[in-house]
């Protein structure tokens, strides 16, 4: 009979810290860390599905966006030689704990989704921040911002497979 006390308290304790936790819930504010999109924001920047070709240092690179679901954006990045594709990587943006990540391990972090762009900043092991912006229906643009400043890319429409 000695833990019958023990064993009060206890549960004395969890009820009250559950109730504390449902105000806390049922409040208007949001937690620091929430982001500024909703689950269903990835649906605005459907823009940007498409095949689209883009200069690296002079070189060519070519990538593939693809809507997986509704909170899935899948990016194929290929290599094209003129006549076929090879070295392809797959990454994808994706919903996980109530926020947006692209890369396998969470490497950039959403942080705003709008009709017009969506924000990324560096979250593990990145080392830039991330803007993908429309621009029109045939191109758009990419910016990541590093400690020397800003490269940008500008993304085309191309298809090199159409007439084939």
């Amino acid at each position: 009979m000695k833990q019958f006390p023990i064993v009060l308290l206890v549960v004395i304790v969890f009820s009250c810290s559950n109730t504390e936790h449902k105000d806390h819930k049922n409040s208007d504010t949001k937690p620091v860390d929430s982001p500024a999109y909703t689950k269903e924001d990835l649906g605005k920047i459907r823009w940007i599905e498409g095949k689209w070709k883009g200069l690296y240092n002079g070189q060519p690179f070519y990538e593939i966006y693809k809507m997986v679901n509704d909170s899935t954006l899948e990016v194929i990045s290929y290599e094209w030689d003129g006549r076929d594709s090879s070295k392809t990587s797959r990454d994808y943006v994706y919903w996980k704990e109530g926020n947006y990540y692209l890369g396998d391990k969470m490497n950039y972090k959403v942080i705003a989704i709008t009709d017009k762009e969506i924000k990324m900043k560096r979250n593990i092991n990145a080392s830039n921040d991330v803007l993908w912006k429309y621009n029109n229906d045939t191109s758009w643009i990419a910016e990541l911002e590093h400690a020397k400043g800003v490269t940008r890319y500008d993304m085309i429409k191309f298809d090199p497979w159409k007439g084939k």
